[in-house]
């Protein structure tokens, strides 16, 4: 089924036009517009916060987005949300260098300033 076939199903279906209808139009099988029709009006059906392409439905719970070049696309155009705007700014208690961190407890700058903070003790 090409893309444009889809939209046709979808609009002769928003339409009112029954799946007969539709299949001697278009000349596809009714039981693959059934399944393709359902499939689209699926509920909890999630799409990507981005690019709005469907999400796998083996995706996690927690995932947001389709790929890392969605997720740091949409990172770059909402800077201040879901707790981007919680930044600190701190010194390592290790080496002293400035970091940015989301912990407000956060002390360290890497793991290896933590590890060499406790072998200093």
């Amino acid at each position: 089924m090409t893309e444009k076939e889809k939209r046709t199903i979808l609009d002769m279906r928003a339409a009112g036009k029954q799946y007969k209808e539709i299949s001697a139009v278009l000349g596809i099988e009714v039981s693959a517009l059934k399944v393709f029709v359902h499939r689209q009006n699926k509920p909890g059906v999630r799409k990507c916060a981005m690019c709005g392409k469907r999400l796998p439905d083996k995706a996690r719970e927690s995932q947001r987005f389709c790929s890392v070049k969605c997720k740091n696309a949409w990172w770059k155009r909402h800077p201040n949300q879901d707790g981007n705007d919680k930044r600190v700014g701190r010194a390592c208690a290790s080496c002293g260098k400035l970091f940015i961190s989301y912990n407000p407890n956060s002390k360290y700058c890497s793991r290896g300033c933590y590890y060499a903070s406790k072998r200093k003790a």
